[in-house]
């Protein structure tokens, strides 16, 4: 296979990234992508995942503990189930609670920060009887 049978994004895709906290380990871009409900943003576990992980903070925090701070050291947590939902109604109530943020929008958000730091963006979401709008 040749660089130009790719798409440039899957080409990029395929590269490696020694700035991404892994050090350009490839299996932590397949994790994450694969199962981000599983691995948080910054989790050892994903960035480092065939190493000991007690082994990896005491090795980071020796050479640099500002390092180790950056990563969450937890062991990840199995999901919650899901809760259905089956009505229009419940749906709307679960949109409309001021704590609810779904995972598209902390998806969104991180998607266009870069946009929002550098001017002032307003973005609006609305259908009957829901709105959400982020004005930054």
């Amino acid at each position: 296979m040749k660089a130009f049978n790719l798409t440039a994004w899957g080409y990029q895709d395929c590269q490696y990234d020694p700035q991404d906290g892994s050090y350009g380990g490839l299996l932590t871009k397949l994790l994450f992508r694969t199962l981000p409900d599983y691995y948080p943003a910054g989790s050892a576990y994903a960035h480092f995942p065939f190493l000991d992980p007690v082994y990896m903070k005491d090795h980071l925090e020796k050479m640099n503990p500002k390092l180790a701070e950056k990563y969450s050291w937890e062991r990840p947590q199995p999901r919650r189930p899901a809760v259905p939902i089956d009505t229009f109604a419940d749906a709307i109530q679960v949109l409309k609670a001021p704590h609810f943020v779904s995972a598209y929008d902390s998806r969104l958000f991180k998607a266009l920060e870069p946009v929002l730091m550098k001017k002032m963006v307003h973005i609006s979401i609305s259908f009957p009887g829901y709105h959400r709008c982020l004005c930054i």
